[in-house]
This record gives C-alpha cells, sequence and structure tokens, in this order.
C-alpha cells in the first residue's frame, strides 16, 4: 500500500448492468483499519454523503494523523477546544465545524447506508432497502432475503449482507450519535 506499506489485496465487487453482473478487481490496503488513506477517504466519503460542510484533506489529515478521529463516529465527539489544537483552526470555524456534525445527528435511513461506504451499497440499493426495512430489520436479513429484491441478484445481495456485518461495530458506535430519521408519511389529498 502506497499510503501505510502493508500488503494489498484484491477486491472483487459486482454491479449489475443491462442483466449481467459486472465484476471489477481492485487492490486495497490488506489492513484497512489502520492505513491512513483509507481511514481518511472513509471520512471523507461519510462526510460528503451527508453534507457536513468544512471537513476537507487538510482537516482530515491532521484528525487523523493526531489521533482525534478514527472514524465517522469520532466526528460526533468532537468539541471546539479540541479542535483548537489543529493548525490554522480559529474559534469560530472550530464551533461552526461542531455545530456541521451536530446539524447531521439525525438521518435519512438510505443516507445512513450509503454515508457507510459498503461497495455496491448505493443510492439505488439503499433506496430499496430503506423502504422495506428498518435498520435493525435490515441488519437481520439474509443474502437470500436480499437477492429477492429485483435489481439486486445474489452477488450484490452477498456483499451488502458482508458489508453490514464488518461495518457492524461501526454503526453500533455511530448509532450513539445518530438518530435514524423515520420516512416521512405521505400526503393524502381529497375529501375528509
Amino acid at each position: 500500500c502506497p499510503s501505510c506499506g502493508e500488503p494489498t489485496a484484491i477486491r472483487e465487487s459486482t454491479r449489475r448492468q443491462g442483466g449481467e453482473d459486472i465484476v471489477t478487481r481492485t487492490l486495497h490496503c490488506s489492513i484497512p483499519s489502520e492505513c491512513p488513506a483509507t481511514l481518511r477517504g472513509q471520512l471523507f466519503h461519510y462526510t460528503r454523503v451527508l453534507d457536513i460542510d468544512g471537513f476537507g484533506d487538510k482537516i482530515l489529515n491532521q484528525l487523523l494523523e493526531r489521533g482525534v478521529v478514527r472514524d465517522a463516529a469520532g466526528l460526533y465527539d468532537l468539541t471546539a477546544q479540541r479542535l483548537l489544537e489543529l493548525d490554522r483552526m480559529g474559534v469560530t470555524l472550530a464551533e461552526k465545524l461542531v455545530a456541521n456534525v451536530h446539524a447531521r445527528a439525525e438521518v435519512p435511513l438510505e443516507k445512513f447506508l450509503v454515508a457507510l461506504g459498503i461497495e455496491t451499497l448505493g443510492k439505488h440499493a439503499a433506496a430499496l432497502l430503506a423502504a422495506r426495512w428498518t435498520l435493525p430489520e435490515l441488519r437481520a436479513q439474509s443474502v437470500e432475503e436480499l437477492a429477492n429484491i429485483p435489481t439486486l441478484g445474489t452477488l450484490t445481495a452477498e456483499q451488502i449482507v458482508g458489508g453490514l456485518a464488518e461495518q457492524g461495530p461501526l454503526m453500533d458506535r455511530l448509532l450513539a450519535h445518530v438518530t435514524i430519521a423515520l420516512p416521512e408519511a405521505p400526503i393524502t389529498t381529497g375529501a375528509l
């Protein structure tokens, strides 16, 4: 790995296109939980999906290098005082960053799922899953149950179920800070 020097491993991902499963093989760090580039990428993805403004590469790098944050759940533990330890950080910006994080403490299930960064669990798959189950219900689903959803398929279902299991500890830490927003009730019109 060019970031941490650990060996790389081939990871396969599958997406469905035109009724066929397309398999892509990429090299990834074999110890992603310790790799600075992987951790930075996960944090960057989480902040972008949830529209948490202000966390660019320089700030994320400092947070990781100084051990202030290890994952997305750590963002919710940030204080303005702790952020003031970073280079070129003023009181106003530190307070704004903390407020930006806490403004995203209630998250729709669909966005929460995408923010986890699980391969093949993009907007389309997340919308399908969020329309059927709550998060606890989804975490209990089998590959077969997910594979029965039109457009997902077995390979995608396997990757989602595996990814949810792998991200289980992070989800638990996030749920100590984040509330999954209930879907809005559909508006009905007509005579009462």
